[in-house]
């Protein structure tokens, strides 16, 4: 067993890969609750970073996100 930490993305990833279909998130959306899955939230997350990048920011650049509590902030 390998006592190295694992980043928060790395420690995504293992979720994504073996818990995929399962309910990661739960959001309140006009009264309906809309369940999102490790995969799903993989596929958001994946789509927010690569709009991000589009923007060809200089590396390392601060980025803020303004939210109200909800599952896309956590997903960003």
């Amino acid at each position: 067993m390998s006592s190295e930490l694992k980043s928060p993305v790395e420690n995504f990833i293992n979720w994504e890969t073996n818990k995929g279909k399962e309910t990661f998130l739960i959001q309140p959306i006009n009264g309906k609750n809309h369940e999102f899955s490790w995969e799903r939230v993989g596929i958001e997350a994946r789509k927010i970073c690569s709009y991000i990048n589009s923007f060809n920011f200089p590396k390392n650049s601060k980025i803020a996100i303004i939210s109200k509590n909800c599952a896309h902030w956590i997903i960003t």
